[in-house]
């Protein structure tokens, strides 16, 4: 991903600013803005700097003394998930709404309160006692600006009933494993414990839903994710991921609905809701985290997409039609493909969701991309590593699977042009894999009958 011209531009207008052109200096940064890549495929490289380029435009407008777009960056910049991996942006984008608040005075008086009272649950008022790089400066900008408000801030009185935050998380990631087990009436006293502590009067400490636990540096929504497809207790089957979905619903009610997570919050490695639901391989919690507007197209920091995850290897993905779960990946498939998922993005080491599936010996994941447009003919690494030649490769892990794979790409006619292109290359396991291929030729008529009995091609 090129961001050269953003940061280009972003320099242009800072030298812009030091020069005290304010208007031509906001001008230039928006340039940069425009400039940066749609569908960054890193994350969070892209999303902070278009965080620093909202906090840079908010200094040059309240500059220019129009306080009104500079709130509005400001905003624009705390709506983007990356903002809660960087205490110093996340102050900045808090301070300079807040300075523009007050200069709506007294319009903005009571809102530029209720900033700092967030900014002050999310311990940003006591970064000049952390390492965070500018931190007593900010601790600083925090209080000359509450200085400005027409009441002091009382420190907020906390409820009798108090749980650290990472207290929550923990509850979070050890115990859904035993929440499945529960009847629906001892699920409901669980969401009404995270309704108190995030609503309460300061139950919850920090109080914010999107705060980053200092020390494990996890978030709730991190951990309701991660509970539900590989907590400390091991993954829970799929049984265990239907039994937990109601409660998962109505945690989830709270934690985006009432308290207004983002549903795309970013966590572990730059993932989403959506990428551990997927891991999960629960249809119902795929559908209901998309029905609440996740991204289905977000990358995590390595460019896997939640259509990735859902192909990857996994033992507890069997190669029988007939299997629950694997039938609840193939209607995932379609539930991701059916709320815009590209088929054909490429992680970081070029693979697609084909690739994964055929490299997998999954071939009813592979039926199920081609039947939905995935392409066949897209290479990573090299010219001649397309999914076809992935799934030759991997023939001797287990033959039956491999045979039905290459049977699907070839049959469905997508990637005839593989073996032409495979032949102008030395490569050892290239070459076995077309002499496979050749040898394959024969036989493929009569498998394409056995995989249409079998339900694989249709």
């Amino acid at each position: 991903m090129d961001l050269e011209p953003a940061e280009a531009k972003k320099g242009q207008g800072t030298r812009l600013f030091k020069l005290g052109e304010w208007a031509a200096a906001d001008g230039a940064y928006a340039e940069a803005a425009a400039a940066v890549p749609e569908g960054a495929k890193v994350w969070p490289v892209a999303e902070s700097l278009l965080i620093a380029l909202h906090s840079n435009r908010a200094m040059c407008l309240l500059k220019a003394g129009e306080p009104e777009a500079a709130i509005e960056q400001c905003e624009a910049g705390l709506a983007l998930p990356a903002v809660i991996m960087d205490m110093s942006m996340q102050a900045k984008l808090l301070a300079r709404q807040m300075e523009g608040l007050l200069m709506l005075d007294p319009m903005g008086a009571a809102e530029a309160t209720a900033v700092y009272r967030e900014a002050r649950s999310l311990g940003l008022l006591d970064l000049g006692n952390t390492k965070v790089k500018g931190g007593k400066g900010l601790a600083a900008k925090f209080e000359a600006l509450a200085a400005r408000l027409p009441e002091p801030v009382p420190d907020e009185a906390k409820a009798e009933r108090t749980a650290p935050q990472k207290d929550l998380i923990s509850m979070l990631l050890s115990c859904q494993k035993q929440w499945t087990d529960m009847r629906a009436e001892e699920g409901e006293m669980i969401v009404e414990i995270f309704e108190t502590m995030l609503n309460g009067d300061g139950a919850m400490q920090p109080r914010h839903v999107c705060a980053v636990d200092p020390v494990g540096k996890g978030t709730l929504m991190w951990a309701l994710g991660c509970g539900y497809s590989d907590g400390p207790g091991g993954p829970l089957s799929l049984a265990e991921c239907k039994a937990f979905l109601p409660t998962l619903k109505r945690v989830l009610e709270i934690f985006v609905v009432l308290c207004g997570a983002p549903i795309d919050q970013r966590m572990e490695n730059g993932k989403t809701l959506l990428m551990f639901m997927c891991s999960s391989g629960c249809l119902g919690a795929v559908e209901h985290v998309v029905s609440l507007g996740a991204n289905v197209n977000m990358r995590d920091s390595e460019a896997w997409t939640p259509l990735m995850i859902v192909c990857r290897g996994s033992e507890q993905i069997p190669n029988d039609a007939t299997s629950e779960f694997y039938g609840e990946r193939v209607e995932i498939i379609n539930a991701l493909v059916d709320a815009g998922a590209d088929l054909n993005a490429q992680n970081n080491n070029g693979l697609t969701a084909l690739h994964l599936a055929s490299m997998n010996l999954k071939p009813l994941l592979v039926k199920a991309l081609l039947e939905r447009g995935a392409r066949a003919d897209i290479s990573c690494g090299g010219a001649l590593s397309t999914p076809l030649i992935c799934a030759t490769q991997q023939r001797s892990l287990n033959p039956a699977a491999a045979d039905e794979c290459i049977a699907i790409l070839k049959v469905m006619g997508l990637a005839q042009g593989d073996l032409a292109k495979a032949t102008s290359t030395p490569d050892d396991d290239v070459m076995r894999a077309v002499k496979y291929c050749k040898e394959f030729e024969a036989p493929l008529v009569d498998l394409a009958n056995k995989l249409k009995v079998r339900h694989v091609y249709v």
